[in-house]
């Protein structure tokens, strides 16, 4: 966390990156500098506060995550975070399962009746069963 400080000596304020833990160890002019009571930031606050022209080719003032996010839709440009592309990872190889298991199936189907007309069985669906079962190709 970012905390504003002032000492007592030489007057200067000044912004140091403390732990919640170490917030009051912070020394300027060979004494403890007084911390202000303030609204401690992040640094995660600023790397939404920027100007950027890649929107229309115009500056526009970034001040929060949200306004960003909902520029980039606006203008149909994509950006995801590291959580959005892993969620859209995990639902791809589920599809990819899924299919997978009906592709085994409609295979099985196909051996089932293949046997059927060739007379091999009367019933094919005990071997598609199985076959479903094991996943055999």
């Amino acid at each position: 966390m970012i905390y504003e400080y002032s000492c007592e000596v030489c007057g200067r304020f000044f912004e140091e990156v403390r732990s919640y833990q170490e917030r009051n160890n912070v020394y300027c002019c060979g004494i403890q500098a007084a911390k202000l009571i303030s609204c401690p930031s992040t640094d995660k606050d600023k790397a939404y506060s920027f100007t950027t022209e890649m929107f229309d080719g115009k500056p526009v003032e970034i001040t929060s995550k949200g306004q960003y996010k909902r520029l980039l839709k606006q203008h149909h440009i994509a950006d995801a975070s590291i959580k959005e592309c892993h969620q859209q990872a995990d639902k791809c190889r589920r599809n990819n399962e899924i299919s997978h298991q009906l592709q085994v199936r409609q295979r099985a189907k196909v051996v089932g009746e293949k046997l059927k007309q060739a007379n091999v069985v009367k019933e094919g669906r005990e071997i598609l069963t199985k076959l479903a079962k094991s996943g055999r190709r």
